[in-house]
C-alpha cells in the first residue's frame, strides 16, 4: 500500500471517537514508519556481528569494505559489532582479517542481523633448534671506552673516549686487529660514526659532519659536509650498484615505502619500484587524523584532496601511542648475487628485483610472524647472507635466513646481556659490550663467528 494512503488511513482511524484514546499510539507509530520509509530512500544499513569459527568469540578490527571499492568501509567494534551504509541492494561486502580467510558475503533485500564467522588461517610457524654457543672474543684489547665502530674494506674505523683529558679519539684497525692508525678530536665532540650508500664514512660532532678519510696507515678529517646535502642526499640514499644510487621514501607517516633509482651515467634514467604499503594501516591513519569520519568512511571532510596529500607527503612525524600504534614499516634492501632483494615484511615475502626494478622472483618468508622477532635484519655483504635475531626468555638469538626458501637456520645464542650497536661482518657478529656484573665503565667491541 502507498505510503500516502496508508498516512490517510491513520487519519480517518484518529477521526473516530473510538480510537480516540489511542491517538498518541497512532501518531507514534506513523512518525516512526514515516522515518522507516525515508530512511530507506537515503540507504539501507547492513549491521552485524563477526565470530571466529574455531572459538564463536568476537573479532574486533575486522575490516570490512564494499567489494570492488576499498575506500568504503568501515572494522568490528571490540564486542564484534558493525554497522555499514550501502545505497542499494542487494550489496556484496569483503570481510578481512590479519590471520583469518577472506570472506565475502552477498546482503540481500531482505533486512536480517548478519552473523558472520571467520576461520583462522593455519600457518605452522618455524621452529628454531638452538645450536651450541660459540666463542667471543674482544676485538679491541685497550681499556678504552669504543662509543661506535664500522667497517672500510679489510679495517676497522673506532670512535674512542680516552680520558677527560684528551677526550675523543679515532683508530684504524687492520685485519689483525692491530691499531694501525689514530686521530686526536681533542677540538670536537662527536657523537656517532656512518656509511653513505657509496661506502664514504662520516663522523657526526656537535659542529656539524665531516668526512673521515682513511688510506693505508693514515686517518684524517676532510671538508665539513654541507647539512642539506648530507640530509637530502648522502642519509636518504639506501644502496649502490655500478650503475646506479637507490634511495628509499615513506608515505602516510611511514606506513608505505618507495625505493627508486637514478642512473650514475645518465641523470634522466630513473627506476621506480613498486610501493610497499601496511593497506590497513594507511586506512585506520586516515580516520584518526581526521580526513575521513566515521569509521564507516562515508561521509569525507571538506578539502579532503589537499588534506590526503598532506598525509600522504608528511615527514614521519608520530609520537606516544601514535608511534606505538603506526612504527615505521620495515623494508630493507640488499645485495644478492646479482640482483637486488627487498624484505617485504608487510607482503611476508623476499623480493628479487633487477637493477632496473622488474621483480624477476619472490620467497615467502614467516619468521616476522614469531612474537619475539626483535624487527631487526642485518646482510652480511661479503658473504651475501641474511641474518635476523630473536629475544627470547633464554636471551639473545641469531638465525640466518635462506633466501631461497625464508627458513631460518639454526639459532645462535648471543651469550651477552646489555649488547649494543650490532653489524655483521665477513661471517661474524660485532657488538659493543659492557660488563655490569663486573662494575666495567667502558664498552668493548667483542665478536662472535656464526659460520
Amino acid at each position: 500500500m502507498p505510503f500516502r494512503l496508508i498516512q490517510s488511513h491513520f487519519t480517518s482511524i484518529l477521526q473516530s471517537k473510538k480510537l480516540k484514546r489511542h491517538g498518541c499510539i497512532l501518531v507514534l507509530i506513523l512518525l516512526l514508519f514515516g522515518q522507516a520509509a525515508f530512511a530507506q530512500e537515503d540507504g539501507f544499513w547492513v549491521r552485524g556481528i563477526i565470530l571466529n569459527s574455531a572459538t564463536n568469540l568476537p573479532l574486533d578490527n575486522v575490516n570490512i569494505s564494499l567489494l570492488g571499492n576499498y575506500s568504503l568501509g568501515t572494522s568490528s567494534d571490540s564486542l564484534g559489532r558493525f554497522s555499514f551504509k550501502v545505497f542499494q541492494l542487494p550489496a556484496t561486502l569483503n570481510f578481512s582479517h590479519i590471520g583469518y580467510e577472506d570472506k565475502i558475503v552477498e546482503f540481500p533485500n531482505n533486512s536480517k542481523l548478519l552473523k558472520i564467522q571467520l576461520s583462522p588461517i593455519s600457518i605452522p610457524l618455524p621452529e628454531i633448534a638452538v645450536s651450541a654457543e660459540r666463542k667471543i672474543d674482544t676485538v679491541f684489547h685497550q681499556p678504552l671506552n669504543v662509543v661506535d665502530y664500522i667497517f672500510k674494506g679489510d679495517t676497522i674505523i673506532l670512535l674512542i673516549y680516552k680520558n677527560i683529558f684528551e677526550k675523543y679519539q679515532l683508530a684504524v684497525l687492520d685485519r689483525n686487529e692491530s691499531v694501525i692508525a689514530t686521530l686526536s678530536l681533542l677540538d670536537y665532540r662527536p657523537s656517532s660514526l656512518f656509511k653513505s650508500c657509496i661506502g664514504q664514512i662520516f663522523l657526526t660532532t656537535d659542529i656539524g659532519t665531516f668526512t673521515i678519510l682513511a688510506e693505508a696507515d693514515s686517518i684524517a678529517l676532510a671538508q665539513q659536509v654541507d647539512d642539506d646535502f648530507l640530509m637530502e642526499v648522502i642519509q636518504p640514499c639506501a644502496f649502490a650498484t655500478d650503475s646506479f644510487l637507490y634511495f628509499g621514501r615513506y608515505f602516510y607517516q611511514g606506513q608505505a615505502l618507495q625505493y627508486f633509482g637514478f642512473s650514475k651515467s645518465n641523470k634522466l634514467q630513473k627506476v621506480i619500484f613498486p610501493m610497499i604499503q601496511h593497506l590497513k594501516n594507511i586506512d585506520l591513519l586516515i580516520e584518526e587524523t581526521g580526513t575521513r569520519f566515521p569509521i564507516s568512511g562515508n561521509v569525507w571532510q571538506k578539502d579532503v584532496s589537499h588534506r590526503l596529500v598532506s598525509l600522504r607527503e608528511a615527514p614521519y612525524s608520530l609520537k606516544g601511542m601514535m608511534g606505538i600504534f603506526y612504527p615505521k614499516l620495515y623494508a630493507p634492501i640488499a645485495k644478492y648475487d646479482s640482483l637486488l632483494c627487498i624484505f617485504n615484511h608487510s607482503d611476508s615475502e623476499i623480493q628479487f628485483f633487477k637493477e632496473d626494478g622488474i621483480m624477476v622472483s619472490s620467497t615467502p618468508i614467516q619468521y616476522h610472524r614469531l612474537k619475539k622477532w626483535s624487527k631487526t635484519l642485518f646482510f652480511d655483504e661479503i658473504n651475501e647472507t641474511a641474518y635476523t635475531t630473536f629475544d627470547t626468555k633464554w636471551g639473545n638469538q641469531i638465525c640466518s635466513i635462506d633466501m631461497n626458501t625464508g627458513a631460518l637456520g639454526n639459532a645462535i645464542p648471543i651469550n651477552r646481556d646489555f649488547i649494543d650497536k650490532l653489524k655483521i661482518h665477513d661471517g661474524h657478529l660485532y657488538f659493543l659490550y659492557r660488563n655490569p656484573y663486573h662494575g666495567a665503565q667502558n664498552r668493548m667491541l667483542q665478536k662472535m663467528r656464526l659460520d
